[in-house]
């Protein structure tokens, strides 16, 4: 995984949703557990990798979903991971072109 890539900011949503908490939780870990963020025109901003790193310090839960806002793009971009979640992305077809491809997907 590159560096850009996990260097993600998160929103205070992403980190509400990620880790399943409230936003008084989150609030308190700012706080009393000097959960890392910046502030940009009033928004609070996290940075995976501190997150990450602070959660691991302070032996909170990591979920599948935080560990997942590592594969994020540092554009926010999560398109790929969310149709991957939902379904409906296929891989590992045979074939060493698209037409090949094409065909092993295509019922005959």
């Amino acid at each position: 995984m590159l560096w850009k890539e996990l260097n993600v900011q998160l929103t205070f949503r992403d980190v509400l949703e990620a880790f399943h908490v409230s936003e008084k939780r989150v609030h308190g870990w700012i706080e009393k557990k000097d959960m890392p963020y910046t502030r940009v025109n009033e928004q609070l901003l996290f940075n995976y990798i501190s997150l990450v790193d602070w959660a691991l310090e302070k032996k909170i839960k990591l979920t599948p979903e935080v560990l997942a806002l590592g594969d994020r793009e540092k554009n926010n971009s999560d398109v790929l991971y969310q149709a991957i979640k939902v379904g409906h992305i296929y891989y590992d077809f045979p074939g060493d072109n698209p037409e090949k491809v094409l065909k092993a997907i295509v019922p005959h």
